[in-house]
């Protein structure tokens, strides 16, 4: 028996992969909205809400990025996974 027969066969083609996506930094967006359920509530980020809040709240996050204070209690990566979240909320509204 050759080994084609032996084994099974999935098609790939065309299919989506997700090889390339960093779980880590998933993790990282995960954590920052499991640390908010309490503020916030789980869902929250799915009812209606003003955009500009969110945009507003994705320029801070980058500002802190782009310009560190050290009186920042944040670290660049939590301001990454939050930018990354207010990212996701504008994606599911618009």
């Amino acid at each position: 028996m050759s080994v084609e027969e032996t084994q099974g066969y999935k098609e790939t083609e065309n299919k989506i992969s997700y090889e390339e996506i960093d779980w880590d930094y998933i993790k990282q967006m995960a954590l920052r909205m499991n640390q908010n359920k309490d503020k916030y509530g789980k869902g929250n980020w799915q009812l209606p809400l003003p955009l500009e809040t969110i945009e507003q709240a994705l320029l801070r996050h980058v500002i802190a990025i782009l310009n560190p204070s050290i009186l920042d209690p944040e670290t660049r990566q939590q301001h990454l996974a939050a930018i990354g979240c207010n990212a996701m909320i504008l994606n599911y509204h618009k």
